[in-house]
């Protein structure tokens, strides 16, 4: 027996060391294992600081574009302004503009229609004034005639 006791020993040994290589290697698991947890913890603590850093940029940004859109929204509503400005002002203008054709227009109608009335008027003088001078030409020889007698009797006066 003593040879199977010894053997148990052995084997008692050999579980005693197994034990204590098994307990060392588990201690080492845990220390890998907590040292991996920190490490975890780490990444993680960098990858919250990173993500809030990113969250404060963001919307940093988000607030500057706020800005730029509210800015050229204002930029734009004067822009806006100014053309309703100039088309008003357009519009008054054409308006005058065309104003100022319709005067002339009639003007120009009128001053037309007067034209017409003393060329008429002129047509008549002229044909009044030829009438005229061509019964003053038929009336000559008589005038003459007359002026004649009147030349006679003044010199056998003045004989």
């Amino acid at each position: 027996m003593t040879n199977s006791n010894d053997r148990l020993d052995q084997i008692a040994a050999l579980l005693q060391q197994s034990i204590i290589v098994s307990d060392e290697r588990m201690t080492r698991i845990e220390q890998l294992t907590e040292q991996q947890r920190a490490e975890s913890d780490e990444r993680m603590t960098r990858i919250e600081q990173l993500t809030e850093q990113q969250r404060v940029e963001s919307n940093e940004r988000m607030t500057r574009i706020e800005q730029l859109t509210e800015q050229q929204r204002a930029e734009s509503n004067e822009r806006l302004t100014r053309i309703e400005q100039l088309t008003e002002s357009n519009s008054r203008a054409i308006q005058s503009l065309s104003d100022d054709v319709t005067t002339f227009r009639l003007t120009t109608e009128q001053n037309i229609e007067n034209a017409s009335q003393e060329r008429e008027e002129l047509r008549r003088a002229t044909l009044g004034i030829a009438n005229l001078l061509a019964s003053l030409d038929e009336d000559r020889p008589t005038i003459l005639r007359k002026l004649n007698n009147i030349e006679n009797k003044v010199d056998r006066l003045l004989e």
